[in-house]
């Protein structure tokens, strides 16, 4: 099972690749896709955000 760190590097990974994949679109070829993947990442990064509690695992690795 991933910690809360990890779960929060993955959402903000997807939201950069979400993020590149809006950029360097063509503006023929425009899609929906990307804009869905970047709203669902920022909102599971603040899912995320709200209910972190540190445990006591991660804040041995502060």
């Amino acid at each position: 099972m991933l910690s809360t760190m990890e779960r929060l590097s993955v959402y903000s990974v997807l939201c950069v690749i979400a993020m590149c994949s809006l950029l360097l679109q063509a503006g023929n070829g425009a899609s929906l896709v990307p804009v869905i993947a970047f709203f669902a990442a920022v909102v599971g990064i603040f899912v995320e955000m709200r209910s972190w509690k540190p445990t006591s695992e991660e804040a041995e690795d502060n």
